[in-house]
């Protein structure tokens, strides 16, 4: 057990962002979370003094761990009734999937592929920026350099 939490040492926050553990502060649920967080938190948090290890406990929650990644995708994975190993072979499972998470979604292969059309904000932020120099078109001319980046 103690060999797991070891081995994931040092390797939280290449693709991965933040970790949280939600729990109850007494129900028998969360004793495996709460055992966990007792023996393990202070290992890890050394190992990893700069990532976000958080920790929230909430009277009659379900023990869950969360895990952000990258571009603010997350996932949870409900920790109720596991035991201490149970718990560290769930946070291993996480650590391993953001490898595997890190490599299908590389920010350049994101990049390339969206079009401005494809993001909604942009896409209506141009339209309009149309539509106003169609209404006006001496504001073409008075357009600041920084504006003619956005056209």
């Amino acid at each position: 057990m103690a060999a797991v939490v070891r081995g994931i040492g040092g390797g939280l926050g290449r693709s991965l962002r933040e970790l949280r553990i939600h729990l109850c502060q007494r129900s028998p649920g969360s004793r495996g979370v709460r055992d966990f967080i007792e023996q393990h938190y202070v290992t890890l948090k050394k190992a990893n003094p700069d990532f976000p290890i958080l920790i929230r406990e909430c009277s009659g929650v379900e023990p869950k761990l969360w895990a952000r990644y990258e571009f603010g995708k997350e996932k949870s994975v409900p920790l109720n009734n596991l035991t201490v190993d149970e718990v560290a072979k769930v946070l291993e499972n996480i650590v391993k999937s953001k490898e595997e998470y890190s490599q299908n979604s590389p920010a350049s292969l994101l990049c390339s592929t969206l079009s401005f059309t494809e993001i909604p904000e942009l896409s209506a932020q141009m339209r309009l920026r149309e539509k106003s120099q169609a209404l006006h078109p001496d504001l073409q001319q008075n357009l600041h350099s920084s504006d003619r980046i956005l056209l």
